[in-house]
């Protein structure tokens, strides 16, 4: 990261500090957060409660584990908590950013693909900073064990494994990424798994104590049944995902009626299996670490695209595929189609989201799902060149 030429740092420090100023100026999700922690030193049971809500907003819907490990920001007043929260987005910003460098050659020798990779990133980084939300923060520690992950020390394989199930104990769309890591991973990476998934389901009970630690995670779980009753397919237009993408395409009459959740769901399910299976066949068999980092991205890309609570600010998730993309396709002969939908789902994250296009704009083309679409469009793209490169490396092994 630090061989970037001056004019990369200007725009890097100028969309951080762009970042951290519309962070301090707007509050979306962080006074909810920040009540439920302070509710929680007491009654973790009723930081779930629908009184918390804030102005209208949102409700608290992360995970008990999120009452433990956010504590220590009860001890501290709104401003403070608040200051520290901006502070550690943008450790996670500064993380984003090295993972990327790191781990895609393009982005470092070709200046073009860093330009439109950092473009792409321009709304979906606003819009974190903007909401005060905590989906930047989980990319970077999915980065940090993904880095792990490929390690060759046992230790550190272990504890990459380790992280993904509390980030899937705070929030529940990571789940998604602990079958990947199962599949494709190591036998330490697995251990640390089950490791992980035990630490994290037994803090809650520990420090809250028994009854009061089940007590939380069944109303946690009754909550997580309600989000659908404030968050409508088709009335909410910040919800951009594979479900609200199938409401969108389909008469309000069918979307209102009892077979709409099994066809979303089906779709979901059968998405999510398709994809494994391919993890499960070619995952650990294709050791290239191009193949590894594109089909981790694609991972996480679809991730949040089948998660049926994805919004404007999840396409923060789809950054490190616009550069697995572009690196897939500087190797892949004929890749037409793939660059097609590659460029096509990239330009939609680029302009779509409230900045480039301004805000009317902006919450017409959300409002008829066009982010979902991109979604789509950048996993089909990149799903095609892992594909096709699979292939061409598997076929390199062969002879």
């Amino acid at each position: 990261m630090w061989k970037l030429k001056l004019y990369q740092w200007l725009l890097l420090v100028t969309l951080w500090g762009a970042g951290v100023v519309i962070a301090i100026k707007y509050e979306v999700d962080f006074p909810v957060f920040y009540r439920a922690i302070q509710v929680s030193a007491s009654s973790p049971v009723h930081a779930y409660s629908a009184d918390l809500m804030y102005q209208n907003g949102p409700r608290f819907y992360y995970g008990p584990l999120t009452l433990v490990i956010a504590r220590p920001l009860a001890w501290f007043n709104f401003k403070s908590a608040k200051y520290f929260w901006v502070f550690l987005q943008t450790i996670a910003f500064v993380v984003f950013w090295n993972f990327l460098l790191k781990h895609f050659d393009v982005l470092r020798k070709n200046q073009v693909a860093w330009l439109l990779v950092f473009a792409s990133s321009i709304n979906p980084i606003h819009l974190n900073f903007q909401s005060n939300n905590i989906q930047m923060m989980i990319l970077a520690f999915l980065m940090v064990a993904e880095s792990l992950s490929t390690k060759p020390s046992t230790g550190k394989q272990i504890l990459a494994g380790l992280i993904i199930p509390f980030l899937g104990c705070i929030k529940v769309f990571p789940w998604f990424v602990i079958v990947y890591y199962f599949l494709g991973k190591s036998w330490a990476v697995r251990w640390g798994l089950v490791i992980g998934m035990m630490l994290s389901f037994a803090l809650p009970l520990l420090v809250f104590g028994w009854n009061d630690g089940l007590a939380t995670y069944q109303v946690f779980y009754s909550s997580l049944g309600k989000y659908q009753q404030h968050n409508s397919f088709i009335e909410s237009t910040n919800l951009q995902c594979l479900h609200s993408l199938v409401a969108s395409l389909l008469p309000d009459r069918i979307v209102e009626g009892p077979w709409f959740p099994l066809l979303a769901n089906s779709l979901f399910v059968s998405i999510g299996s398709l994809f494994f299976f391919y993890v499960w066949k070619s995952g650990k068999k294709i050791a290239n670490p191009i193949f590894q980092n594109a089909l981790w991205t694609l991972t996480i890309g679809l991730m949040v695209f089948i998660n049926p609570s994805s919004l404007g600010h999840y396409l923060v998730f789809l950054v490190p595929g616009v550069a697995a993309g572009f690196e897939l396709l500087d190797r892949l002969p004929n890749s037409v189609c793939e660059k097609i939908l590659m460029w096509g789902g990239a330009l939609i994250i680029m302009v779509v989201v409230d900045g480039m296009i301004g805000r009317t704009a902006s919450h017409a083309l959300q409002k008829i799902r066009i982010p979902a679409m991109g979604m789509l469009i950048l996993c089909a793209g990149l799903f095609l060149s892992v594909y096709r490169f699979g292939k061409m490396e598997s076929h390199a092994i062969k002879n």
